[in-house]
């Protein structure tokens, strides 16, 4: 299957349930979500903590999940 059919597969199974603008909205929106909350989950899941910061900026970071 190469990627022109795999290409025509989606926007088939996508029309009419969603217009294309709603789609690449939907998208930014979930980029925007990932970069602005992706750090917080890697360093849960991972359990490291962040690096390049003194104790005292730790202590203030706002993390994602908490809010």
């Amino acid at each position: 299957m190469d990627i022109n059919e795999v290409i025509k597969r989606a926007k088939r199974a996508l029309d009419g349930y969603i217009s294309y603008r709603k789609l690449v909205l939907a998208v930014l929106v979930l980029l925007v979500i990932l970069l602005y909350c992706g750090p917080s989950i890697f360093r849960l899941v991972l359990h490291t903590r962040p690096t390049g910061l003194g104790e005292g900026e730790c202590g203030r970071m706002i993390n994602c999940l908490a809010l």
